[in-house]
């Protein structure tokens, strides 16, 4: 319990902190305009949105437990991988990567995955 906790808290702590230091990255680190760097963080957006939309069916496609153990690992990649980001890499890599990024924590936050996971039958009405 205790170790879900404390991975949860830094897992949102990063996943909360990037929307902030990823655009200071691009344009302190990378040299990018704030119209550029902008653009990378509008892409985390437009991947959040797009997961929204699609949360509800994947649930009941694959399961809460297995989704959410499955987008642990997703979620950890994708965040761990803005370590590797170089003044060399790609822009069209770093624009993609908040999309995708958003799109897999997405999952966590969607309005479905904070009811219970519990079958409807064993529920107290």
């Amino acid at each position: 319990m205790r170790a879900s906790i404390i991975g949860g808290f830094l897992f949102r702590l990063g996943i909360g902190a990037l929307p902030f230091l990823l655009p200071l990255l691009m344009q302190v680190g990378f040299g990018l305009s704030p119209f550029q760097s902008g653009l990378v963080t509008f892409a985390s957006a437009v991947g959040a949105m797009g997961m929204k939309t699609l949360a509800a069916r994947i649930i009941r496609a694959f399961g809460f437990r297995n989704l959410m153990t499955v987008n642990a690992v997703v979620s950890s990649v994708f965040l761990a991988a803005c370590a590797l980001f170089t003044a060399t890499t790609p822009l069209l890599l770093i624009f993609d990567h908040p999309r995708w990024s958003a799109a897999s924590s997405a999952r966590c936050s969607s309005p479905r995955s904070t009811r219970s996971p519990m079958p409807r039958s064993s529920r107290r009405r």
